[in-house]
């Protein structure tokens, strides 16, 4: 097998065109492994790390390739806006059940030459607080506090619910560069390997291999947005928000791969300037379920003849 990234002779291995990450399915076997796992570290995580992306398999419910749906928030200590510590607690099925104040212990010198020592901390972390105080009791050679002698002296407050603003940034270089590794692979496969010798063919793998070392490529600006509007085609799937979905359609001699993930992202890619020289091309478009794991691939026309009769009945 001829990888199609580094075109280098290798044995195959499996590829998910949608990141395994965000629940892909559709698997390729025309990619080898060290090029596998290179694109997974510097080009697909960048897909599936996003903000966005992330937030949307939490809502969603969508697990990622651990079992559970993928957060930002998992072992993260966060802020509230009046600069109240805390963390989140989640349960089995991923979604946040209740939040928690980080175990934080400080020491702070005081004029007399005593120390003032102070532990905040979860209700539920008492031993834990209680290991952390009487540690430091002995070093002072003081009695050790029992636990009944450590409720007398604490402070309980009922934190409430949180208040928190959340800032994020869209790095659209590094995710054009993740999505146009989903329309490259497409490209081969329903393309076929005359593909390799496109033109564009030939510059989107250089961009790929860049960015496996690290090095993110702007010469060709892709068009990718946070979903706001539809095309005629998505409209047919707007009740499936699990679903990512790519499609190679021509226009204009060209073909465009269309790709949008589970109703977050979507952006257009050119993957190649000469449909003419490809007469056995048929359009297609992959609808791949994160939730239930399973894909599925038609033609581009039998889209267009279920949105035909949808529209029909309504």
């Amino acid at each position: 097998m001829r990888c199609i990234v580094c075109r280098e002779i290798a044995d195959a291995s499996d590829e998910h065109v949608f990141p395994h990450a965000i629940g892909g399915n559709l698997i390729v076997k025309n990619v080898c492994s060290c090029c596998n796992r290179k694109m997974g570290h510097s080009i697909d995580s960048h897909l599936a790390g996003n903000f966005l992306v992330q937030m949307t398999m939490l809502a969603l419910q969508i697990p990622g390739s651990d079992g559970r749906p993928k957060t930002s928030f998992y072992n993260r200590a966060a802020v509230s806006e009046d600069g109240r510590h805390f963390e989140y607690v989640f349960g089995s099925d991923g979604r946040p059940t209740r939040v928690r104040h980080p175990f934080i212990f400080t020491e702070t010198p005081l004029s007399t030459g005593k120390t003032k020592v102070e532990v905040t901390a979860d209700i539920d972390d008492m031993r834990r607080m209680l290991k952390a105080i009487n540690g430091k009791r002995r070093k002072l050679a003081l009695p050790e506090f029992g636990p009944e002698e450590l409720v007398e002296k604490m402070q309980i407050i009922e934190m409430g619910a949180p208040a928190q603003r959340l800032k994020f940034t869209i790095d659209f270089d590094r995710l054009s560069i993740a999505m146009y590794k989903i329309a490259y692979e497409l490209a081969h496969l329903w393309i076929g390997p005359a593909y390799a010798n496109d033109e564009w063919a030939e510059k989107i793998r250089t961009e790929l291999i860049e960015a496996t070392r690290g090095e993110y490529s702007t010469r060709y600006i892709k068009n990718i947005r946070v979903v706001g509007t539809d095309t005629r085609t998505y409209d047919a799937f707007h009740d499936k928000p699990t679903f990512n979905i790519a499609f190679l359609k021509v226009v204009q001699n060209r073909i465009f791969a269309h790709i949008r993930i589970l109703n977050t992202l979507q952006g257009d890619f050119l993957v190649s300037e000469n449909a003419d020289r490809y007469k056995a091309f048929v359009p297609k478009i992959v609808l791949d379920d994160a939730r239930s794991h399973s894909y599925e691939i038609l033609t581009l026309k039998a889209i267009y003849g279920r949105l035909y009769k949808q529209i029909m009945q309504e």
